[in-house]
């Protein structure tokens, strides 16, 4: 299907993007169709009859006709407004009617009293850890101990049963770092880039939004934003932050497949690390991906780290993907293997070593996990389907 005379402009003008940031290539396989938008029900959420990302069951208006809504400049492709839906779905809108399931509502599926819900203190204890990378710190904000069990029902009676976009692979059920890697061997690039403070950039007011487009009335929504936020963003540290990440990123996420999708590419997101890989080594198509998610990152309230952080890793070099090997197969990379292969030898002669018997059994149960779910998804087992609320 053809993107169009400039498929960079549906990604890049950042004055059209917010409204208009579908390209007709998605809307392609529903032409000719029509598709009513369901407004939500007293309890449940929002719900389309798109064959993707349903959430919940037919509330009150189920059924109706959607509203009449300016359209995008992609009409005559887009005969049924999916660029209008997703926005409304998942864009920056404008103010709402204040309707959807309330504070009782929230209690009783969280199973505590209005009182104890309105009640729970926001405490966090925060402090910060050395990166990784060894260069600088982290700020971890954890919340104190009623707070995070509070957190945690939000999350198994809430959250867990809302699905995110499928590029979305951090933190879901049935994924991990080996199937976020597997989508991206034995190409010919690998580009990967990363989001500068992504949980602290995820800002409340977008949590809140969300909020109420599955369903939830003003106050609801803004006691759960109040209980899963802190200084104005999602706190790392707090149990409910990765999935609200993924949930709350659905359109960056649709823009940024969608822009994948029209350089030739395969895109991936784990939490804060973008990957885009190429079956050919196009200069033209690395660039256009490197640019065009730099805008649509600043669109939704993101920023790339500096250039340190972005690998263009071509077939002739070891491509890693969430510290994993690609270039053929998935694997842990060949030191990772010689340490554990040394360790393990070290144990059993009885000489001092660098890891533990639990540490080891730690890295052999992650390389039987990789193996097991490497082995799953080439067999055709793929990631399980998310459930409606």
């Amino acid at each position: 299907m053809p993107w169009g005379p400039d498929p960079a402009s549906l990604f890049v003008d950042s004055t059209r993007a917010r409204r208009h940031d579908v390209p007709a290539a998605l809307a392609a396989p529903f032409a000719g169709r029509r598709t009513a938008l369901r407004r939500p029900g007293p309890v449940a959420g929002l719900e389309t009859q798109l064959p993707t990302w349903h959430v919940g069951q037919g509330g009150a208006g189920a059924g109706r006709k959607a509203r009449a809504r300016p359209r995008a400049p992609f009409t005559a492709a887009d005969p049924m407004g999916l660029a209008d839906l997703l926005r409304g779905l998942f864009g920056r809108s404008g103010p709402e009617p204040d309707r959807g399931a309330g504070i009782d509502e929230l209690a009783r599926r969280l199973g505590v009293s209005v009182e104890a819900l309105q009640a729970t203190p926001v405490a966090y204890r925060s402090f910060t850890i050395p990166k990784r990378s060894g260069r600088g710190e982290r700020r971890i904000d954890a919340p104190e101990p009623a707070l995070k069990a509070l957190q945690r029902r939000i999350l198994r009676r809430l959250l867990g049963r809302l699905k995110a976009h499928p590029a979305a692979t951090g933190f879901e059920r049935c994924h991990s770092i080996a199937t976020n890697a597997l989508c991206h061997t034995g190409q010919a690039v690998v580009l990967r880039m990363d989001i500068r403070d992504f949980f602290p950039s995820t800002r409340e007011a977008r949590v809140h939004r969300y909020f109420q487009k599955i369903g939830w009335n003003r106050d609801a929504s803004g006691l759960l934003t109040r209980l899963c936020t802190y200084r104005g963003g999602l706190p790392q540290g707090a149990p409910t932050s990765p999935r609200l990440s993924n949930l709350v990123n659905v359109l960056l996420d649709t823009r940024l497949e969608a822009l994948a999708k029209s350089i030739g590419a395969a895109y991936t997101r784990y939490a804060d690390d973008l990957v885009f890989s190429f079956a050919k080594d196009e200069r033209v198509s690395i660039h256009a991906a490197i640019q065009t998610t730099k805008t649509i990152l600043e669109d939704e309230g993101y920023a790339l780290h500096q250039d340190r952080k972005l690998q263009i890793m071509r077939r002739h070099e070891r491509q890693r993907v969430t510290g994993l090997v690609v270039n053929d197969g998935v694997r842990l990379p060949r030191e990772t293997r010689r340490r554990l292969r040394a360790v393990e030898h070290h144990l059993r002669t009885g000489r001092p070593a660098t890891l533990t018997a639990a540490q080891l059994a730690g890295w052999e149960a992650l390389r039987s996990m990789i193996d097991r779910q490497v082995d799953a998804a080439r067999g055709g087992g793929g990631a399980g389907e998310g459930r409606g609320v």
